[in-house]
């Protein structure tokens, strides 16, 4: 069997492997470019297992022989000299003056889904960019340890993407994102929680490892199948109790209305933040601006980084962006609360004028 761009396969993978695993003497020739999705796909554990092999110098995956070519991380995208890595036959069967003529066209236009595509399927190699407008590495340098004691009666501000999770399709993350004031730049760190009673089942249906994220305190597993708001309420309580938090931004999602109602009747300062593109659009862009300038720093996080590479983004005719799951299996609740943090903590001013221009959107 021959199987071509397998990563664009999703729902050939396991019919594949039901093949092979029937008879002793089939065969598999799996041939694939990197893809923006091919994190969410089948065939990506046994890619990925293959990839370490090689990188570790150990046995390959019993029943596998793989043959990786493509640029390295550090390679220029735009130098001839390292083009022979993505392409073994450059020069045979590879013209190596059309490869020349596209990596000018494509990679001096600026546009990132031109750069994406000669990244992916000229240089061979997984760009993030390809999936949205704010590379990976970006948040990943921004991800910084700190000591939370010392901002202890900041300013803050906490923004909630709430769920109904954990049952059906409905596999979602609710997500509590704080920011709190630190000098001329903002310290952010995330609370998630899930809902569901076969977390093996869920980690299998949204394609993220769940389980490893509780272990490691990065994720808290709700007590049951439902998302409970008193426990949320109380890591609200809480955090307010150690900081100075000005505003908490939720949905006015009707599924909402009485959690909301609720804490209004406590007193609690909460605004109204709608996710549709008049108010996800600038708020996207000035999360994405804060994290780009280095003025916006996140305690490490793995569900924030796997939330960012589950980002798809659309536009409206007159070019606001706003990010959306899209296609992708996985969980960006936590990308969106992130968003509307950022944008309560700039448009109610929370902190001092930073340079960047605040949103005109009108929430609060």
């Amino acid at each position: 069997m021959v199987a071509d761009e397998i990563s664009r396969m999703p729902k050939a993978v396991g019919r594949l492997l039901t093949g092979l695993a029937k008879f002793a003497t089939s065969q598999l020739l799996a041939i694939t470019t990197p893809d923006p999705e091919q994190k969410t796909t089948p065939i990506w554990g046994y890619w990925q297992a293959c990839e370490a092999a090689i990188t570790d110098g150990t046995p390959y995956p019993a029943g596998w022989w793989p043959m990786i070519y493509g640029l390295d991380p550090d390679d220029q995208a735009s130098d001839p000299t390292v083009w022979a890595k993505a392409h073994p036959g450059l020069g045979v069967i590879v013209d190596p003056t059309q490869l020349q003529l596209a990596a000018q066209t494509m990679l001096n236009t600026g546009d990132p889904v031109q750069i994406a595509e000669f990244e992916t399927q000229l240089a061979c190699r997984y760009h993030e960019i390809a999936t949205t407008d704010i590379d990976l590495a970006v948040l990943e340098r921004q991800m910084v340890d700190c000591d939370w004691d010392r901002l202890r009666g900041s300013p803050a501000v906490i923004a909630i993407d709430l769920s109904r999770g954990g049952y059906g399709s409905q596999l979602d993350l609710t997500a509590l994102t704080i920011m709190v004031v630190d000098g001329g730049i903002i310290r952010a760190r995330n609370v998630c929680w899930w809902a569901g009673t076969d977390i093996a089942l869920d980690e299998k249906r949204c394609k993220n490892p769940l389980q490893v994220w509780i272990e490691a305190g990065h994720l808290r597993r709700m007590p049951g199948e439902w998302q409970d708001m008193s426990i949320v309420e109380a890591e609200i309580e809480h955090l307010m109790a150690l900081y100075d938090v000005r505003k908490i931004g939720v949905d006015p999602h009707p599924a909402q209305a009485r959690d909301i109602r609720r804490w209004q009747d406590r007193g609690w300062p909460i605004v109204a933040v709608d996710q549709s593109i008049r108010t996800m659009a600038p708020a996207w862009k000035l999360w994405g601006d804060l994290l780009k300038s280095k003025q916006l720093c996140y305690q490490v996080d793995p569900v924030l980084a796997t939330g960012l590479n589950n980002v798809r983004l659309i536009r409206d005719n007159v070019g606001n962006t706003r990010p959306v799951k899209g296609r992708s299996a996985g969980n960006m609740d936590v990308i969106v609360s992130g968003n509307m943090a950022a944008l309560l903590m700039e448009h109610h001013q929370v902190r001092e004028s930073t340079g960047l221009s605040t949103s005109s959107c009108p929430i609060g």
